[in-house]
């Protein structure tokens, strides 16, 4: 790789070279297969994996330490910690790769790495997937040699990272006309909905509220419950640390102990973050009536209420638009009404 990469070759080109030679992954050769799917269609080198293998001064016979590092000792939370703060021992073992080598590939990668200065922020980013191969869907660009017009158009992330592989197609589409025509369907899907609302769903969704209310309720119970149980797990935690320090139990039995308190109150928070996290979803589904009145009166819709109404929305590539939404009933009137799957022009 760092020969080919000295010749000038990019790491997208090196990719696929890697690919064509049928290299295996870094992933497959430590048998790190939870990380993909078995029919994962970009399973294959990609110009990061490469990229991060050649800018890696282990294979200068380097050891690199202080990369990341936790928040504070109470936290599992980690961060990257930046390249110059990076604790870096030389001769730590015999290179792969002669310095002369490496510094040049790395100049080489350092003049074809460019500073993006600004971001186009669009409504739909991190929302819209690639209905072929569930990637997802970014935009570039088009300037006008006449007017001087920027002209923004969607493409599918896996046909761009390596065009000639041919694993998808472009998805190319004006990304102001597709966003107007997605709005207009979402908007024609909540104005259904209200309508319906005062007909026959009023008392389906009255019920389904009644649920809601209920589960929270249930909720905030189980929640506390488990806060209680978790610190009266803390508390036996430390009365069998102090049965050590005052000699009542040995070393041996107190890890025994500790091991067993400590997963079962790992356990307990586990399930804790879960009842939260589900609790929220519920009260932003008790709310769902407001949210979708906002998202209709709403001159110019904002991605804070957008997201709260759509999981996801897929484009394929004979531009037909299907819209995934995160309230049962709105995907209910759209599959009654064949709203969410929509063409455009």
């Amino acid at each position: 790789m760092f020969e080919l990469a000295k010749r000038g070759k990019t790491p997208t080109e090196i990719a696929r070279v890697m690919t064509e030679k049928k290299v295996k992954l870094p992933c497959d050769v430590v048998g790190n297969r939870h990380t993909r799917t078995v029919d994962e269609i970009k399973r294959r080198w990609n110009r990061n994996t490469v990229k991060r293998i050649l800018v890696n001064p282990v294979y200068l016979g380097c050891v690199v330490n202080n990369k990341q590092r936790k928040i504070n000792y109470k936290s599992k939370k980690v961060v990257l910690v930046p390249k110059e703060d990076w604790i870096i021992v030389p001769n730590m073992h015999e290179a792969i790769v002669d310095k002369e080598t490496f510094d040049l590939v790395q100049e080489q990668i350092k003049s074809r790495t460019s500073t993006r200065t600004s971001r186009h922020e669009w409504l739909l980013c991190g929302i819209l997937k690639c209905a072929e191969c569930g990637k997802n869907i970014s935009i570039g660009f088009e300037k006008s040699k006449y007017t001087g017009n920027i002209t923004y158009y969607t493409g599918c992330n896996t046909y761009r990272i390596d065009a000639k592989a041919k694993l998808c197609t472009p998805h190319s589409n004006n990304l102001e006309r597709l966003t107007d025509v997605v709005i207009q369907r979402i908007r024609a899907t909540c104005e259904k909905y209200l309508k319906l609302q005062k007909t026959e769903y009023r008392k389906i969704i009255q019920e389904e509220d009644r649920k809601l209310k209920q589960e929270i309720n249930n909720s905030k119970n189980e929640e506390n419950n488990l806060k209680k149980q978790i610190v009266l797990l803390d508390n036996k935690i430390k009365t069998t640390y102090k049965d050590k320090v005052n000699g009542v139990i040995d070393e041996e039995l107190f890890l025994e102990f500790y091991k067993e308190l400590n997963a079962n109150k790992k356990e307990l928070e586990n399930k804790l973050k879960e009842i939260q996290s589900s609790k929220e979803n519920m009260q932003v589904a008790v709310n769902f009536d407001k949210i979708v009145e906002e998202f209709i009166t709403q001159k110019k819709v904002s991605r804070e209420i957008l997201v709260q109404l759509v999981d996801k929305i897929t484009i394929s590539q004979d531009k037909v638009i299907t819209i995934y939404y995160k309230f049962n009933v709105l995907n209910k009137i759209d599959n009654k009404e064949n709203i969410n799957k929509e063409k455009i022009a």
